[in-house]
């Protein structure tokens, strides 16, 4: 993630932090500069970025302030940020969950091919270097899965949910790009493998654990990445 991404989102935290409302004044560029520990330039930049968005209103020589804006706006944020993709992965470990359990225990024989059709499409991708495909490859498989559970509400939250889910399997599998690591594609395939089974075994506690797992990781690998890049 680019510095400039991180201030707006430190600075959007900032606001909500001290709730400051609608024209309640930022502290100095100074001030900023000095808290989250960059240039002053990288924080007037950041500022003319959100007043473009009418978040914030700046004075020549006055500094700047909260509009009505940002109140309304605030939660649609650029799904690629990554406090977006921590909420989005907290949403996922509790529907994933349940879902592998209840695949476990419902899938249909149709459900069991299309689910090992999904992962054997995703290790051929990840073979040929088709990293975009992969990813989406990947979120059909945690889509398949959830349709596997043949829970109709679940079905409905994954399918409403489907474009969050593909943004955030992107960033995890960008980030492994990013290291070049082999690793952790290594790891994300042997967790898809473990889940399948799993539910091929009719295993709901074991699937649920492999579902945990999995995400478990994906977090932890996405917060190490923010912290790596924050610093």
């Amino acid at each position: 993630m680019r510095l400039s991404d991180l201030i707006l989102e430190k600075l959007v935290a900032l606001v909500q932090e001290q709730g400051l409302q609608a024209g309640d004044r930022l502290p100095s560029e100074r001030s900023l500069a000095s808290q989250f520990g960059v240039s002053r330039p990288a924080i007037r930049e950041a500022i003319r970025t959100l007043a473009s968005r009418q978040w914030l209103t700046t004075k020549h020589g006055g500094g700047s302030y909260v509009t009505e804006q940002f109140h309304h706006s605030h939660h649609a944020l650029d799904p690629s940020a990554s406090s977006y993709q921590q909420h989005i992965i907290e949403a996922r470990q509790i529907i994933e969950a349940s879902t592998a359990w209840h695949a476990a225990l419902r899938a249909t024989d149709e459900d069991k091919q299309r689910l090992k059709q999904c992962l054997d499409a995703i290790e051929a991708l990840q073979q040929t270097a088709q990293h975009q495909q992969a990813a989406i490859a990947d979120a059909h498989f945690h889509l398949a899965i959830a349709e596997a559970s043949h829970n109709v509400v679940f079905v409905q939250i994954m399918r409403g949910f489907f474009q969050h889910l593909l943004s955030n399997v992107e960033k995890n599998r960008q980030s492994a790009l990013h290291e070049s690591s082999c690793f952790a594609s290594d790891q994300l395939t042997l967790q898809h493998r473990a889940l399948l089974d799993a539910i091929l075994q009719g295993d709901a506690q074991q699937a649920q654990a492999a579902a945990i797992h999995h995400l478990d990781y994906v977090h932890q690998r996405l917060t190490h990445r923010h912290t790596n890049t924050v610093r």
